[in-house]
């Protein structure tokens, strides 16, 4: 049975994609979900396989990852569901279940992350035609942040020009959440700023540093003569 630890933030948000993911293995044999690194895959497919009889594979594990290239199809043999973190990394195991969907075409057998690179593996699109559902999970909706529905695009097709919207939030507010991004690690909350951004400052001051210190060495060397060439030397 999958368990979901929690996160160092303290508290799982809803992803408007674990519906479908949830949809998708009721009658799907190869459920894949891709996007960017720290997009939340993980713990998406970790809320979607909680409580259920599951086995998981986490591929960024060496040990495990060891085992996947040794075996590719005494890995992924298995009765109930199993959840494999990170398969782009041993994509010899797809031809393994591919071999193992054929012979048992049960909905929901697999269930698998990748990173957003995975569907150009070579041979991928050879290997699980009409097997697999592919759904891309992308960083948070402000929705999912605010627990709240995501209702602007609709509205958009519904009303077009006519649309009209007012807002209680200030302009302060547009900018922290501007700050605050999309990322589940860069979230901290309502009026923190992620650590890159804090950093920022302390990043241009050591460029300003190093472009004064430049000029300075390229003012000092227009002063003096120059050097007779030496004949360039490099090393075997």
């Amino acid at each position: 049975m999958v368990r979901v630890n929690p996160t160092p933030l303290g508290r799982l948000l809803a992803r408007h994609a674990e519906e479908p993911v949830t949809e998708a293995l009721t009658d799907t044999r190869v459920v894949l979900v891709t996007g960017a690194r720290q997009s939340g895959k993980s713990t998406l497919v970790g809320l979607v396989a909680k409580g259920r009889d599951a086995e998981w594979r986490n591929l960024d594990t060496a040990t495990t990852r060891q085992a996947a290239i040794a075996d590719p199809a005494g890995f992924v043999d298995s009765g109930e569901l199993m959840v494999i973190d990170e398969i782009q990394r041993v994509p010899e195991l797809l031809l393994a279940i591919k071999e193992q969907v054929d012979s048992d075409p049960r909905p929901g057998r697999y269930l698998l992350t990748g990173s957003a690179r995975v569907l150009g593996l070579r041979g991928l699109p050879d290997t699980l035609p009409g097997r697999t559902e592919t759904i891309e999970l992308w960083p948070l909706a402000q929705g999912e942040i605010d627990g709240t529905a995501d209702r602007f695009v609709d509205a958009v097709f519904e009303h077009g020009e006519a649309l009209a919207h007012e807002s209680a939030l200030t302009r302060q507010d547009y900018a922290e959440r501007v700050v605050r991004g999309g990322w589940p690690v860069s979230s901290p909350g309502r009026g923190s700023a992620p650590s890159y951004f804090i950093t920022a400052p302390k990043t241009k001051s050591r460029s300003t540093r190093s472009s004064r210190t430049a000029r300075a060495r390229s003012s000092a060397s227009r002063s003096r003569p120059p050097r007779p060439s030496r004949p360039e030397i490099f090393a075997a």
